[in-house]
């Protein structure tokens, strides 16, 4: 390869001259690690209940973490954030603030939706609600977020 740079205005991506008309590239990976947690894994809802998550020790994410919903359901989904009170197991919701999944979609619920998204957090489990009862399909939900 040669040390020909063509391209040095991303540091994540640099392309090089082979000086045969072809062109190499160099990736440097930095940053941290990106950490995903599975919170519901193609769960089959069948009923109009509350489906909470088992609940999960997210202390070791810093900054804003995500939701990415896949909503396979033949209805809509409700996606609820429950908190754990400081120094309890006691989870508590996180008032007004549910996504809606239309069903046969998927999303991504970030702090604009549930603004606590982008605060540290000690533990949560994620609520799933339908209003009416699916009758095929399933939805995955999964976290997504920066370890410190």
């Amino acid at each position: 390869m040669a040390d020909k740079l063509l391209d040095s205005t991303n540091s994540q991506l640099r392309l090089f001259d082979n000086g045969d008309g072809s062109y190499s590239a160099a990736i440097k990976l930095t940053g941290r690690k990106v950490e995903e947690i599975i919170l519901h894994n193609v769960l089959a809802i069948r009923d109009t209940a509350n489906h909470n998550s088992s609940y999960i020790d997210i202390s070791n994410l810093s900054g804003k973490k995500y939701l990415h919903i896949t909503n396979d359901l033949d209805q809509s989904v409700d996606v609820t954030l429950l908190i754990a009170t400081a120094g309890t197991t006691d989870f508590a919701l996180v008032a007004g603030q549910t996504k809606t999944i239309t069903a046969g979609t998927w999303d991504t619920v970030t702090a604009a939706d549930i603004r606590e998204l982008a605060e540290p957090l000690q533990q949560i489990s994620v609520r799933l609600k339908c209003s009416i009862a699916p009758t095929t399909g399933t939805v995955t939900v999964f976290l997504e977020g920066v370890q410190t």
